[in-house]
């Protein structure tokens, strides 16, 4: 008689499980499930952790691509890892007391490339975020991509003439400029419709009125 092991497939339950049980040992006890779906992707697509994505899907639409993750987060909270939503929110409580009992069902494979994933995603979450407006995700993540990518050419602004540095004098010198026009009036000129433009040299700020 032959014996014959059986490999049980990582689910996408295992991938959530095993993902709470991360971030609870990392000190993460609240996660917003909305904006899990769509902030996973960037990992997903990454050859990293393909590993840990082989039974979650992708779904792709013009505003962002998401994961399905529906079926796992329901799973996690009938099996008591997540709460209800906590009221008025999208956030719930991850109820995870010891994971390193959770980390004990799965080999050292999995745990380590989980381990890393929950710190790029920490690392990710600790980030400045940059708010827009508009319906086109998927344009801004591209907009981002290239500018950390260095693909967009530095040019100088015609009306000033020079590269603009941001530094601490700059600042002081920007908000100076900012005061001078709030105290100027020209903000109170809104009776015309269309003014014209404002610019600043040597003797303060100029209106430009369109002829």
């Amino acid at each position: 008689m032959r014996l014959v092991e059986v490999v049980k497939k990582f689910s996408e339950y295992d991938f959530m499980r095993l993902f709470l049980a991360d971030l609870v040992s990392k000190g993460i006890t609240k996660i917003d499930v909305n904006e899990l779906k769509f902030q996973l992707v960037k990992y997903y697509k990454d050859e990293r952790y393909r590993l840990l994505f082989e039974e979650i899907s992708l779904k792709q639409q013009i505003e962002g691509d998401f994961l399905e993750l529906d079926d796992c987060l329901l799973n996690a909270r009938l099996y008591g890892l997540l709460s209800n939503p906590i009221q008025k929110t999208n956030k719930r409580k991850i109820f995870i007391e010891e994971p390193s009992k959770i980390f004990n069902y799965y080999s050292d494979e999995y745990k380590n490339h989980m381990h890393e994933l929950v710190s790029d995603y920490i690392n990710e979450l600790s980030k400045p975020k940059i708010a827009f407006v508009g319906s086109s995700k998927k344009f801004m993540n591209t907009f981002i991509e290239k500018l950390n990518n260095d693909e967009f050419l530095k040019d100088i602004c015609p009306q000033v003439g020079e590269e603009f540095i941001l530094n601490d004098n700059a600042s002081k010198e920007e908000i100076r400029k900012y005061n001078e026009l709030l105290n100027s009036g020209i903000l109170n000129m809104t009776s015309e419709e269309c003014l014209g433009y404002i610019y600043h040299d040597e003797n303060g700020l100029v209106l430009k009125k369109r002829k």
